[in-house]
């Protein structure tokens, strides 16, 4: 229970309540007298805290819980049907659907008089099963990111698994063979089906999300980690968060600001803030708030039907393959070190070097073709060489396409990068030749990557490599810079997939990075290397 000082307008004497932790309130306005209202027409009280905090507006709600009215607008948002728990809904029913044909059209095509009814129920088993195993691998949760890469996986994987699990089943009970093409037919023509519907519903999610109509959010905690959700949230509105702002203790300084953050308050504002900005998400980053008042905070949101999101402390050092147990009702998150060495490395190193061998004897018509364009575009070597850092800060030369014009050294002009901001691009004065910048625009100059992939330098995935002297500058800048080092350069990499190419934060790179080699696996790496495929489709330079 919290007690709260309800002072209605035009009355001298104020009354105080219990106002319980669900967020219900018996409080009613009589029809004789006029009160402030809010844009839904509730009328409006102040609220004051007993130890003399600045009154707030509240919403007086009889015996009815705020989130009953707040999500009942949200429900009628056209776009809802691709967010949300009402589309995870859709989306299971529609995809049961989509099984139950299939598996239908595979029982009239394959039409044999020895056919049992105990094969036409194992076909019917199909459905259900391909659906329980999407449930379980999680293509039914509302997850921030619409990658359609991760959902046709957990198509495929459902389907292959259940499909084998009904041939298992069947040849255990009846040591058949008849209801194998059955089965067969209906896993290839679901997974068809669910491949396409599955990547269209991606994609028109990740773009409804992009023209900035998600959910929208409200970032609890104005200090660096609050800032640094607020530009993440703005540069990546395929989240599905949009940004409303902040609340906090007070508003913070100068140094904790962002162009375009807007603060809303104090945390007792926020019953206030949450129903004129009609919040539906909340972000809890740090604050000097006391752990106690925290866990209140937490509360009221929940009772004002708000979704929250905790950062947890020391969050540098949880990655994806944190456990979560509990010691009786205290909960504990087992942090996993990040080992970059054993077999999972050696076979990382063996594929690079297999793939770049590959690659580089079936290209090689596109080599020689590109060597001859580059040597008669203008007078100097085909390849550029330049020394960069890799794994364990040992230096290496990067190759590339050269697309540059050469010049004399004295005619370079220094380059120095703005504050932590990655050099990259177009450094000084543009010698770009014509065939050099069609290089660049086709990333087909860091074809060249592929030798220093077969020498041992390079992975095909990894961090980006970077020079000895802005290695130096960002070690000293940025504390987690070192961390980046622990596995080899990549010729491509999650930060650069996620558009951090050329000149663009160290900062945003580093977190890119770390997370890469924290949460590390060869299926990461086979993603990785299908977007930047996607990647190279949208030009770009670099």
């Amino acid at each position: 229970m919290g007690v709260k000082e309800y002072r209605e307008e035009g009355e001298r004497d104020a009354r105080t309540v219990d106002v319980p932790l669900n967020g219900r309130i018996a409080l009613k306005p009589t029809a004789t007298e006029e009160r402030p209202q809010l844009a839904s027409g509730e009328a409006v009280f102040e609220v004051h805290d007993l130890r003399g905090t600045t009154p707030a507006p509240f919403p007086a709600v009889a015996e009815t819980a705020p989130s009953a009215y707040l999500r009942s607008s949200r429900r009628l948002k056209a776009w809802g049907v691709l967010q949300g728990p009402t589309s995870a809904r859709m989306k299971l029913l529609f995809d049961y659907g989509l099984l139950t044909l299939a598996t239908a059209i595979a029982a009239v095509w394959f039409v044999e008089p020895h056919v049992t009814s105990l094969d036409a129920f194992l076909i019917a088993f199909f459905p259900p099963s391909v659906t329980f195993a999407l449930a379980i691998k999680g293509a039914y949760h509302d997850n921030l990111r619409a990658v359609a890469l991760d959902k046709i996986g957990h198509v495929v994987t459902g389907c292959s698994i259940s499909a084998f699990a009904v041939l298992g089943l069947h040849q255990v009970l009846v040591n058949s063979s008849a209801a194998g093409p059955r089965v067969l037919s209906a896993w290839a023509l679901a997974t068809a089906l669910l491949v396409f519907t599955t990547g269209l519903t991606a994609i028109a999610q990740r773009r409804v999300r992009a023209s900035g109509r998600g959910t929208s959010t409200l970032i609890l905690g104005a200090g660096q980690v609050g800032t640094q959700v607020w530009r993440r949230l703005n540069s990546h509105p395929e989240y599905g968060l949009r940004p409303i702002g902040f609340l906090d203790i007070e508003r913070p300084g100068e140094e904790h600001t962002v162009p375009g953050m807007s603060f809303l308050g104090t945390f007792l504002d926020l019953e206030k803030v949450v129903l004129s900005h009609q919040i539906e998400h909340a972000i809890l980053a740090f604050s000097t708030m006391r752990d106690r008042d925290t866990v209140q905070l937490i509360k009221r949101c929940e009772a004002l039907g708000v979704s929250v999101s905790v950062i947890p402390r020391f969050f540098e050092v949880v990655n994806g393959r944190a456990r979560f147990e509990f010691l009786g009702g205290i909960p504990l998150v087992r942090t996993q070190p990040v080992v970059s060495s054993g077999w999972r490395y050696y076979l990382k190193h063996f594929l690079d070097r297999l793939i770049a061998a590959f690659l580089v004897l079936a290209a090689a018509p596109l080599f020689v073709a590109l060597a001859i364009a580059v040597k008669l575009s203008s007078p100097g070597p085909v390849l550029f060489s330049q020394r960069r850092i890799g794994r364990d800060g040992r230096e290496f030369d990067l190759l590339k396409f050269r697309s540059m014009g050469v010049a004399p050294p004295d005619d370079w002009p220094s380059f120095r990068p703005a504050a932590v901001i990655a050099p990259g691009g177009v450094e000084g004065v543009d010698r770009r030749t014509r065939v050099g910048r069609l290089l660049r625009r086709t990333s087909l100059d860091e074809l060249a990557q592929l030798l220093n992939v077969l020498r041992g330098d390079m992975s095909l995935v990894g961090p980006r490599p970077e020079r000895p002297e802005f290695v130096l500058l960002f070690r000293e800048q940025m504390p987690r810079y070192q961390d980046r080092l622990r596995v080899k350069a990549g010729m491509t990499g999650w930060a650069q997939v996620h558009g951090l190419r050329g000149q663009t934060s160290v900062t945003d790179r580093l977190e890119w990075d770390n997370h890469y080699i924290e949460n590390w696996s060869l299926a990461l790496d086979l993603k990785i290397l299908m977007l930047t495929v996607l990647a190279v489709l949208k030009p770009q330079e670099d």
